[in-house]
């Protein structure tokens, strides 16, 4: 990655770029593309657009005081201190008013029906829009059809750059931009605003995210916080008629979080930072920021330039993030914040989602970036596996983002300027395109799944959103990813591995796909003895097969054909191999490290003496809660100790084997050597 300091610009001359929005004429509201490489269709000019429903209501619910800490026991931390040294509570911390929750008492305008899959999304009043009225566009998912188009009573001249749900589908959140900058929360039904959320700043995005600690659906929103004008970024509690339970404020950042995103197990948030100023993004570094949730303390930082995007693969190993400025995407190690790769795309890409099996990243390659002017149009496909691009395909001018449907067979691209969603089919790569009707723009959206309660009537679950699968569809799609799986690769010289070893009688997830360029062509799979008929597969194209290995151990043949010549390395074995024995008697499991936890508060240790079996594995958990760095030192040529550096508000983990000899031994910190402990080694 090509990094600068922090505060470093490329060129001492900052130039300020007018940006020209092209926005292209209405389309017809559902139209087809036959492939992948075919350019959108012309759109029909003069269409009237369908201004959205109304609802009929009063007035908005009034503010109230800030929430109290004693009614609100959120389960997470309490504030820090910081810039406001007297907040006792979250919003107080953050800055956020949240006012009274108005009861629903208006018209229902949603009937869902049980099986319906319904796709909420926002048709705002910007990018060329001719819509007047910040709105919920409601699609039903199966059919592409709209369901309805409501507007809040208080959504004219407002707009938006994204929605949220909560989890029951109780809550829509909507966010309103103009004079009175705040989130509107919706009733799920009736569409009435039924309480207000005021931040310090413009509301971004908002998104759903489950925490394990207390097993609830929570939201987690962030403001544009550009120039440090902003709350940072906050959770919202729907169950307690949405109070602020967590968050973390420009301040604790020392920067503008950008965009967030929660890892699928609750066990991080990575939060992008890019440069303080958006006339900075693409001359100075900003930030990748990995959070934990239990503290919120920032716990590690990667250095990038214009981070925006970040999407979090479903193990919360690695974060990929993109870069608007550098037209690329990045891989990021969480374990041990270190970038790991990186791939250029099409020019400034904004969002991106990962495969439903986690092999491939798709791209919403916006324009987001100096010199483009925010006019891309396509989305670039990653292999994550060789880390290469396998296809380009174009979508919707001015794409922020992309979003994985909740069966992984469709990914939905969200066009600002074309007033319109591009639905990818994951398989065949061609496009259906579904035009708002009340022509607004486009950004993001929600994917609810509506079942019988038993009782007459349904229920609503969130299964996906831009910050990926959710619920049911979580559950089904970590089922699916843990199965049994093998991959069979070949490019123009044939197969890209010698052999494939298999288990006799195992049922796996067989994944072929031709890695070639596009100058190798159509390639053929083929073999007999796998009992699998040929898989003609253009470059870059790949294809799913359930298969169970024969019973019967020994070597099988596979082929892969170059029409009408055959490849070099045209023949690979499929070795089966005898399924293990199970064990007739169970060894006594090895014993686990000693556990030593250690905290540093106020430049001093919670422990002063620390006791262990000599040659016994130890593993010291080290929280560091001061503002310098700690390491731990042993004093004595046959203790061997020396941990890494724990930094300011991090947690490492050290493994250790404690010496032979046993005695009193004392462990200090270099930096610090009034930090110490006694670590006694008893035989």
């Amino acid at each position: 990655m090509k990094h600068l300091t922090q505060f470093t610009f490329k060129s001492g001359v900052l130039i300020l770029v007018a940006l020209i929005f092209v926005v292209t004429a209405c389309a017809t509201p559902t139209t087809q593309m036959s492939s992948a490489t075919q350019a959108p269709a012309a759109t029909a000019a003069g269409q009237a657009a369908v201004q959205p429903i109304t609802v009929q209501q009063s007035s908005a619910p009034k503010a109230v005081q800030p929430q109290t800490a004693a009614i609100l026991p959120s389960g997470f931390a309490a504030p820090a201190p910081g810039p406001n040294l007297l907040a006792t509570t979250w919003p107080e911390r953050l800055g956020i008013i949240v006012s009274e929750m108005k009861p629903a008492t208006g018209k229902v305008l949603l009937n869902p029906k049980a099986g319906d899959l319904w796709f909420f999304s926002n048709s705002s009043t910007t990018w060329g829009a001719t819509n007047t009225k910040n709105a919920v566009w409601v699609i039903d998912a199966k059919t592409k059809q709209t369901v309805a188009e409501i507007a809040p009573f208080d959504g004219e001249g407002n707009s938006s750059h994204g929605i949220a749900v909560s989890g029951d589908a109780k809550f829509i959140y909507l966010p309103m931009l103009g004079k009175d900058n705040r989130i509107d929360v919706l009733d799920g039904r009736t569409l009435e605003v039924v309480q207000t959320i005021k931040t310090l700043g413009r509301p971004h995005h908002q998104k759903l995210w489950h925490d394990p600690k207390t097993n609830k659906d929570l939201i987690i929103g962030e403001d544009f916080n550009w120039n440090f004008s902003g709350s940072g970024f906050y959770v919202i509690d729907p169950s307690q008629n949405n109070a602020i339970v967590g968050g973390l404020s420009n301040g604790d950042f020392q920067g503008n979080p950008y965009v967030s995103a929660g890892a699928a197990d609750g066990s991080s948030i990575v939060v992008t930072i890019p440069a303080p100023m958006s006339a900075f993004r693409d001359k100075m570094d900003g930030w990748v920021a990995k959070v934990n949730p239990k503290t919120w303390k920032v716990t590690g930082l990667v250095p990038m330039i214009d981070p925006l995007y970040p999407v979090v693969s479903l193990d919360g190993k690695f974060a990929y993030v993109t870069s608007g400025g550098e037209a690329r995407i990045y891989k990021i190690n969480l374990e041990t914040m270190k970038e790991e790769g990186e791939v250029q795309t099409g020019p400034g890409p904004w969002g991106a989602t990962l495969s439903y099996d986690q092999t491939r990243l798709y791209t919403a390659d916006k324009g987001e970036g100096p010199g483009y002017n925010q006019q891309g149009r396509t989305t670039t496909i990653i292999d994550l596996q060789t880390m290469g691009v396998v296809d380009v395909v174009p979508i919707g001018l001015t794409t922020d983002h992309a979003l994985l449907s909740p069966d992984g067979k469709e990914v939905w691209f969200t066009s600002n300027a074309e007033h319109a969603i591009y639905v990818l089919d994951t398989a065949t790569h061609k496009m259906t395109v579904i035009k708002d009707p009340g022509d607004g723009d486009i950004h993001g959206g929600v994917w609810v799944q509506y079942k019988d309660d038993g009782k007459g009537g349904v229920v609503g679950e969130v299964v996906a959103d831009y910050a990926g699968l959710h619920g049911s569809a979580l559950d089904a799609q970590r089922k699916y990813v843990s199965e049994p799986t093998a991959t069979i690769a070949f490019n123009g010289n044939g197969f890209t591995q010698k052999s494939l070893s298999v288990t006799a009688g195992q049922a796996i997830r067989l994944t072929i796909k031709n890695v070639a360029g596009t100058s190798a062509g159509k390639l053929t799979f083929q073999s007999d003895d796998m009992g699998i008929k040929p898989i003609i597969l253009s470059a870059g194209d790949s294809q799913e097969v359930r298969w169970t290995v024969p019973t019967k151990t020994g070597d099988l043949k596979a082929t892969v054909l170059k029409s009408p010549v055959a490849a070099t390395n045209n023949t690979m074995s499929i070795v089966v191999k005898a399924a293990e024995p199970a064990a007739t008697s169970a060894a006594p499991a090895a014993a686990g490290p000693q556990i030593v936890n250690i905290k540093s508060e106020k430049m001093l240790l919670n422990v002063t003496t620390v006791t262990v079996k000599a040659g016994q594995p130890v593993r010291f958990v080290f929280v560091n809660t001061d503002d310098e760095k700690h390491n731990l030192v042993g004093i004595g040529e046959t203790v061997q100790l020396l941990s890494p550096d724990v930094s300011a508000g991090q947690t490492i983990t050290y493994n250790w084997t404690a010496p032979a000899t046993p005695g009193t031994y004392k462990v200090v910190c270099a930096y610090h050597p009034a930090v110490t402990f006694s670590l006694v080694v008893q035989p």
